[in-house]
């Protein structure tokens, strides 16, 4: 997010500050959706390793190894963080464009809409 409290370039304009902001959200969910691609991934190709079961349980993990259920865990770990953080940015983007879409450009009202949209999934290990 650009710096509330960083001078007002009038020169730029609301209309480039707007776009700014949301050029800048987009990217960091690019880089997000990324991370949660490879985090999903990861799991997917060690779930390959085990049989599939023919029911809607997914993966037969019975005889996995104590070490392979901890691994599996991690994978699960890293792959809900990696959703949540996304999710957490989604909303970011999602709060700036009502706040423009509503015909408001000013970059503190886009601000405060992201910090809005984002409060319920905020925590402090996902800040930037």
């Amino acid at each position: 997010m650009l710096d509330v409290h960083a001078p007002h370039d009038p020169v730029r304009g609301p209309e480039l500050n707007a776009y700014s902001e949301v050029e800048l959200l987009s990217v960091k969910i690019d880089t997000f959706y990324d991370e949660w691609r490879k985090a999903q991934n990861m799991r997917l190709q060690f779930e390959r390793q085990y049989p599939q079961r023919s029911t809607a349980n997914g993966t037969d993990f019975s005889k996995a190894s104590a070490e392979d259920l901890r691994t599996y865990l991690g994978l699960l770990t890293a792959e809900a963080q990696a959703t949540h953080i996304l999710l957490e940015w989604d909303r970011n983007i999602q709060g700036a464009e009502e706040t423009i879409l509503g015909g408001d450009l000013r970059l503190e009202a886009i601000l405060a809409a992201e910090r809005k949209s984002s409060a319920a999934l905020s925590t402090p290990t996902t800040q930037p």
